[in-house]
């Protein structure tokens, strides 16, 4: 079922809402939080305070800090009734004590400007990549995804770097949600 109502404020708080309870039974208790309506939309995150923040996570490899920032729009349905839609991701890992993220998804609608030409969906990091004769940083490039959930990010914490669930059914908890994503328009 889509996320819809009256504002772009409401529904951003029922999709912050939705997260949260997902992020709850897998892998935080940090909260993310809607922080305002913007001429580009509705951005959403993680705050404390009113301070951009992240959720600490302790991996295989050492705590690493993933934060996650949303930029939401709306689509008007008719009058005074909108749904959700995503216009923008940038989910980020860091390992304590890095300045800069080791891997950093992100996602646009539309490009910035005209003339940008690189891909939307891409990943980047601070990632030593040989090619041929050549050693340049993943930074230096955007590399093609497709479309990136949170849930995946979740699912990549937990199989890959060995996050402690925060509960035994967080297979079926991130299947369940990734179900509803697929059936929701939010991108």
């Amino acid at each position: 079922m889509p996320i819809e109502g009256e504002s772009l404020e409401a529904i951003s708080r029922k999709f912050c809402d939705k997260l949260n309870r997902l992020l709850a039974k897998t892998i935080s208790a940090q909260r993310i939080v809607f922080i305002g309506v913007r001429e580009q939309g509705a951005v959403i995150g993680f705050r404390q305070a009113g301070i951009p923040t992240t959720a600490k996570l302790r991996t295989r490899f050492g705590e690493m800090a993933l934060s996650v920032g949303l930029l939401c729009g709306a689509a008007s349905l008719r009058r005074n009734w909108f749904r959700l839609f995503v216009s923008e991701y940038r989910y980020t890992l860091t390992p304590t004590g890095s300045d800069d993220p080791l891997w950093r998804w992100e996602y646009v609608k539309k490009w910035p400007r005209h003339t940008d030409r690189w891909c939307r969906h891409h990943v980047q990091g601070n990632i030593p990549v040989a090619i041929g004769a050549h050693d340049i940083s993943l930074n230096d490039v955007h590399l093609p995804t497709g479309y990136v959930t949170l849930e995946e990010i979740i699912r990549f914490c937990l199989t890959d770097l060995r996050v402690k669930p925060l509960s035994r059914e967080w297979h079926e908890i991130l299947q369940r949600s990734y179900s509803e994503f697929k059936r929701e328009p939010y991108s």
